[in-house]
């Protein structure tokens, strides 16, 4: 799907293949079960909210994504997560199972809270940003 002005994606459970966006202004994914999904990428996004997700499998492409808000989604089946590390915002919430090394090295601002970063091995922040990260997440 590409060059549209918004796509909400809602509560959807067969979707299946690899799922590509481009050009779109505002996206919305929430409470969809990607468990045959075998990766989602995103290019040219403005805004994406990822909220309530679960069974993400494959890669999951965030680095075309300007503003993004990932909150209550469970990644335990997706070792491998990009995101944009020069993107305006990203906030990361109630998100478990990320692993791996996050490079955020030129966004612009990051809010991470409540997320467990525990086998998260490396993590780039960007030392001009906004950076706010909880105690419970930083621990």
């Amino acid at each position: 799907m590409s060059g549209v002005d918004s796509v909400y994606l809602n509560k959807l459970s067969h979707l299946m293949g690899d799922l590509r966006f481009s050009d779109v202004q505002q996206m919305y994914i929430c409470s969809c079960n990607f468990k045959n999904v075998s990766g989602i990428t995103l290019q040219n996004i403005g805004k994406l909210v990822f909220f309530a997700n679960n069974y993400t499998n494959g890669c999951l492409d965030f680095s075309g994504v300007q503003n993004l808000d990932i909150s209550n989604s469970n990644m335990l089946r997706n070792p491998n997560i990009v995101f944009n590390k020069s993107a305006q915002s990203i906030k990361i919430s109630y998100v478990i199972g990320m692993v791996g090394e996050l490079d955020f090295s030129h966004v612009d601002t990051l809010n991470i809270s409540h997320t467990d970063l525990t086998s998260i091995s490396k993590i780039k922040l960007n030392p001009d940003g906004q950076i706010l990260m909880d105690a419970q997440s930083f621990n």
